[in-house]
């Protein structure tokens, strides 16, 4: 007889994946009676287990139970080849609805088939070095000019005589020198490359506390980021360590008491949750123990009122026993935790000795036990008075003494400074909203329109903080000068000035220097600038008085060295030279030739270049531009193929193995060669001659195979 093993019946998943579990040993001394193959048939029939429909597909013969295994013989099977080619698969798409590629611009990648190109000045193709230098400079690029001075160059030897004979005389103005180069305070040229050397800085008056209160003094500090940065965090740290460090911070306490008994008494506890329902029976603790109680729903402020509060909760007072016998003991249900559970929590504070007459033995006093906070806190750190959880900076560790924010040392709360404020420098003191990339322009600053700080604008009470430029910046001393400092100063100082007008050879001007008299014009084109920066008085031999010349080749320190540029100046012969533009406005400037020009600017000019499939060159029509973007053989690609079904020797090709596999596995279903089809799975387990259990998976009532596989295993044989 058969023996058979029940299966559970609440849950089998059988797939095709457990064929693969079916492993048996082979019994090599086996005398058993063999079992005739139709009782097998018999009892396979009749006890296997239905497991479900599995799907599968049949292709060239065989039978593929996933997806995955079939794309597995398709490449095995080079039913899908790749091709390496140089053509970019996604710029030669023939059919986007199928997403097949166009054959004739598969090219390969024999190097000895390329030909190097070039991109243009435009975007183009040029098919050679220099083609593609000519569309960025030529000779119809070039432009002559003329000069006698070398300083002032014309386009016509007309012109250079005329300045030459009329314009040139000798004028004086003001320069500032930085790093080696001239400045004129006048010229607009000069005045906006100097402040553009300077560092970009903040002009700060704060008139409000953290707090919002008036400020007695005003905060005013100017100067580069860093430096600003380091004084305002000094000026804000005495007012922050006041009232606004407890509006920004908050303490956590998890309240904990220690309460031990004494040898005269014990302590009795009985935990309820919220609803008054028990979670258990009583508990006591007696000399040598001690209950830990964490209260809820409290706020002290020290070990101390931790201790009162247990002392001084509502207690009251019950008895045991009969009348002159047993004892009185003190009784509360306060709040508190018990594993991090909310729940209400009896105590009864018990004495140890039950009297045996004459009168109760009294309950325990509260200082008959011994006491110790064990209550350990911690402090947040938050970047404004609102709390919020995005507004958290940090936490102070947790430790025992933490009741309140006060309860923080020195180092911890210089800590919490250091991380607030520069969280506050960054988000509050340099916030310019949409301004924050906005540069600083002299004329901004000469027609008062300040790039403002959003919180400190200048329009209500607390002050405001402008963007500025920081010049002579001594961070050892803390100072800096600010551009709009030195221009408040310098309105004052003008408007002075305006009140005394002088008349020069029937022209008005004013007193600027002792030695320099400025027109109305030029005071206010004027840069004022203090601390190291001084004005020094210039000459020039030029056709203008405030000439712009960093290097300083046309100025002079006195007026009897411009005389001797002039004397040199009027016996020097026309000069030329050549100025090179590129297409994109690059110049390059050559005095013996155009063509040593054109060499200088190509020399820097770096070409962008690449290597073609000449096959692909030879389909382009050469007398249409062909745009450097639409080339295809830019890179080493693969591609799939698949045989044509409709045309022998021929080739489809994808640009993907996904899209290829898919083809040829759609092109199977149309030509019935590929069937996805349903079968039928089965589980029966054969209890063998020598008690081992072997489970078995067949589909479609293929019995036949179940019963070869067991004669294998137990080495039977058919007559």
């Amino acid at each position: 007889m058969l023996r058979l093993i029940a299966l559970a019946s609440s849950l089998i998943t059988v797939t095709p994946s457990m064929t693969t579990m079916t492993y048996y040993a082979l019994n090599e001394n086996n005398s058993q009676r063999i079992i005739d193959p139709e009782i097998l048939r018999e009892d396979i029939f009749k006890n296997s287990i239905y497991g479900g429909q599995v799907k599968y597909s049949e292709f060239d013969g065989q039978t593929f139970y996933s997806d995955e295994a079939l794309n597995e013989y398709l490449l095995q099977n080079n039913k899908v080849t790749s091709v390496l080619t140089s053509s970019n698969p996604n710029k030669i798409i023939k059919n986007y609805e199928h997403m097949t590629l166009d054959e004739t611009k598969i090219y390969d990648v024999d190097l000895n088939n390329f030909k190097q190109l070039y991109r243009d000045a435009f975007g183009n193709v040029a098919y050679s070095r220099q083609e593609a230098l000519d569309t960025y400079v030529n000779k119809g690029h070039v432009k002559a000019q003329y000069s006698y001075d070398g300083f002032y160059w014309f386009d016509t030897p007309e012109e250079a005589k005329i300045n030459e004979k009329y314009n040139m005389k000798i004028n004086k103005s003001l320069y500032y020198i930085c790093q080696n180069q001239y400045y004129n305070v006048f010229n607009d040229k000069d005045i906006n490359a100097l402040i553009s050397l300077m560092d970009e800085g903040y002009y700060a008056n704060i008139n409000e506390s953290l707090t919002h209160s008036p400020l007695q003094k005003p905060i005013i500090e100017k100067g580069d980021s860093k430096l600003i940065y380091d004084l305002l965090k000094k000026d804000f740290q005495k007012d922050w360590n006041g009232d606004y460090y407890n509006q920004i911070t908050e303490s956590e306490t998890h309240y904990k008491l220690s309460i031990a008994p004494s040898a005269s008494n014990r302590i009795t506890v009985q935990y309820f949750d919220k609803n008054g329902n028990s979670m258990g029976g009583a508990t006591d603790y007696w000399a040598g123990s001690a209950f830990t109680f964490e209260p809820r729903n409290v706020k002290y402020n020290s070990g101390q009122e931790v201790i009162n509060g247990f002392k001084n909760a509502k207690w009251g007072e019950g008895t045991e026993g009969t009348p002159g016998f047993g004892w009185r003991y003190k009784t509360t249900t306060l709040e508190g935790y018990k594993n991090g559970q909310e729940v209400k929590i009896k105590i009864n504070l018990v004495p140890t000795n039950w009297s045996g007459g004459g009168g109760k033995t009294p309950a325990p006093n509260l200082n008959d036990y011994s006491y110790a906070d064990q209550s350990t806190g911690k402090i947040k750190l938050y970047s404004s008075p609102d709390k919020h959880d995005d507004q958290f900076l940090d936490v102070t560790p947790e430790k025992q003494g933490v009741y309140s924010p006060a309860n923080i040392t020195t180092e911890e709360k210089n800590k919490f400074y250091n991380e607030w404020y520069d969280k506050y420098f960054n988000s509050v003191i340099t916030n310019f909203g949409v301004n924050d990339n906005r540069q600083v322009t002299y004329d901004d600053i000469k027609d008062g329109n300040y790039i403002k700080n959003v919180v400190f604008d200048g329009e209500g009470s607390k002050g405001f903080i402008y963007k500025d430029k920081a010049y002579d910046i001594n961070y050892s001393k803390g100072y800096s000068q600010s551009l709009i400092e030195s221009y408040l100063h310098w309105v004052e100082i003008k408007a002075k000035l305006l009140e005394n007008p002088l008349t020069v050879e029937g022209k008005t001007v004013y007193p600027l220097r002792n030695d320099f008299l400025a027109t109305k014009e030029q005071l206010d084109k004027f840069l004022y600038l203090e601390g190291n920066f001084q004005s020094k008085l210039m000459y020039s031999y030029s056709p203008d008085p405030d000439i712009s010349d960093r290097q300083g080749k046309m100025l002079a320190p006195t007026l009897e060295e411009a005389k001797e540029k002039q004397i040199i100046n009027n016996n020097k012969t026309l000069r030329k030279q050549f100025i090179a533009y590129d297409a994109f406005g690059n110049q390059e400037i050559a005095s013996s030739s155009a063509e040593d020009a054109i060499r200088q600017l190509t020399n820097k000019i770096q070409l962008t270049s690449k290597f073609v499939h000449k096959k692909e060159i030879g389909s382009w029509d050469p007398n249409v531009k062909r745009s450097w973007d639409l080339t295809i053989s830019d890179g080493r690609y693969n591609v799939y193929r698949i045989e044509d079904p409709n045309q022998g020797g021929k080739f489809i090709y994808y640009p993907s193995q996904d899209l290829a596999l898919a083809a040829v596995k759609a092109n199977a279903k149309l030509s019935s060669s590929v069937n996805t089809l349903e079968k039928a799975i089965y589980l029966y387990n054969y209890s063998a001659t020598n008690g081992q259990v072997i489970p078995f998976v067949f589909y479609d009532n293929d019995v036949n195979s179940v019963i070869t596989k067991i004669y294998q295993y137990e080495h039977w044989t058919t007559n």
